[in-house]
């Protein structure tokens, strides 16, 4: 089956291998195209060059890149589709998502907390409470021993208001008992001086609810069994639309519970304690209580202004854990010729030889790549696949005459020194994947259909 680009528009290509599954397989535009056998592990021998784009020496045409995404892990069908579906829904700085704020624990200085939204809704760590570089599930975490994290809710410009969603990665010392994750609660509300949002744990049990800034129940969802054990990484997304009251509870990506009880717009009284780890009460006395502790780890904490849907909760739950992303260029994050990794993995690429940002992506902005390339961090970057890997990637061809490198890597200590990883298009052919560790112990390799001129792809 052959595919074909048409010059100057987008096309999706994603291309995946597992030594398991002993495939190689295409996909275009989240349908499969073509698959061939392999079989192996993967070099991880990427010392001596790695890059997207154009391979040294040669000369390409490839004019745009847009949303780049590695993967070690061979995609499901299901996923390449959603991938295809969804352009960059919930990566930092990118003000269409809907973010009100996002920490990935990968910025912090002192007791500052940065808010990876862009929107600069910073935290501020209490004691018992530290981030980590070997505590994370992506890159860094929180480690809270009663401990909290506290948010100025009046610097908040963007609050939730017909629509919420919450998620976050955490991994809990003990499920017993009641602990809570997320809760606002302002004191000098006249109307409703307790508890608004409440996102708590209780032995396994996940409860969400939220009672706006008149004491009124807008929704309440709670798993009738446990779904979060102790000590092992969990997925958590909690939404609530006002349109059909629906609130959902998504545990590693699957629904565990909805409800269609819930009615009204969302508080907008965000004064008082707005806190990650704990809740707070005040006594008649006046000073504060603290109350319900969570002793757990948490990293990648999101909170939208809308409610997310089950495909790019699938996607938030299958960031960062241990079948994880191991690159993603959204290209939102471009400092001089620093393309930043959107992964939490800072895998930064350099922009060289020309590559621009452009506004004109098929999500978002994208970079103009005609005779230029971005340079990975090939001897340090971190989690190389190893046993299977997928590499998507939206591109828009200018010609599709001649070679056209989209991802390759030489090594420099393996008995095989020349190209190792290599994909390309070759007189409008998607030329194939080749894997090479030593000159005899692995090879893959699979033939890929054809691509006229101008054919976006997600590789």
């Amino acid at each position: 089956m052959a595919a074909y680009c048409i010059a100057e528009q987008w096309v999706h290509i994603a291309v995946t291998y597992g030594a398991q599954s002993g495939q190689a397989k295409v996909f275009i535009n989240g349908n499969l195209n073509k698959q061939g056998p392999g079989s192996g592990r993967l070099s991880e021998d990427w010392d001596s060059y790695a890059a997207f784009g154009k391979h040294e020496g040669t000369v390409t045409d490839v004019d745009t890149l847009d949303e780049v995404y590695m993967y070690s892990r061979e995609l499901t069908t299901f996923e390449v589709k959603t991938l295809y579906d969804n352009c960059n829904f919930g990566s930092a700085k990118t003000p269409s998502t809907g973010q009100v704020f996002y920490f990935g624990f990968d910025r912090v200085s002192g007791s500052n907390v940065y808010d990876d939204s862009g929107s600069g809704n910073n935290g501020d760590l209490t004691s018992l409470a530290t981030v980590t570089k070997t505590s994370g599930n992506c890159g860094n975490g929180l480690q809270l021993h009663g401990g909290n994290i506290l948010i100025n809710g009046g610097r908040i410009q963007r609050k939730p208001l017909f629509s919420i969603t919450m998620a976050l990665w955490l991994k809990l010392d003990t499920n017993r008992g009641q602990q809570t994750v997320f809760s606002t609660c302002n004191p000098d509300n006249p109307w409703n001086s307790h508890v608004q949002y409440s996102l708590t744990i209780t032995d396994g049990r996940v409860k969400w609810f939220h009672r706006n800034e008149k004491s009124q129940t807008v929704f309440s969802a709670e798993t009738t069994t446990p779904v979060v054990p102790a000590g092992t990484w969990t997925h958590i997304s909690c939404t609530y639309t006002a349109t059909g009251g629906k609130s959902e509870i998504y545990v590693n990506g699957v629904l565990k519970k909805q409800e269609l009880t819930g009615s009204g717009i969302l508080s907008q009284d965000w004064a008082g304690k707005i806190s990650i780890g704990k809740a707070y009460d005040k006594g008649s006395d006046g000073k504060w209580i603290e109350q319900n502790n969570l002793y757990a780890i948490i990293d990648e904490f999101y909170l939208f202004e809308r409610d997310l849907k089950q495909n790019e909760i699938t996607l938030l739950a299958q960031t960062c854990n241990y079948h994880r992303t191991v690159l993603h260029y959204g290209f939102d994050l471009f400092t001089g010729k620093t393309v930043y990794d959107q992964s939490g993995l800072a895998n930064n690429g350099l922009a060289v030889n020309g590559t621009t940002v452009s506004i004109n992506g098929t999500c978002g902005k994208a970079v103009n790549m005609t005779m230029g390339q971005l340079k990975l961090p090939g001897d340090n970057f971190r989690e190389k696949p190893q046993k299977a890997i997928t590499i998507s990637v939206w591109i828009n061809l200018q010609t599709n005459r001649g070679q056209h490198e989209l991802f390759n890597t030489i090594g420099s200590h393996s008995d095989h020194k020349h190209d190792q990883y290599n994909f390309a298009v070759q007189d409008g052919r998607l030329s194939g994947i080749t894997t090479k560790k030593t000159t005899k112990k692995f090879s893959t390799s699979s033939p890929f259909p054809s691509f006229p001129r101008g054919t976006g792809l997600t590789l």
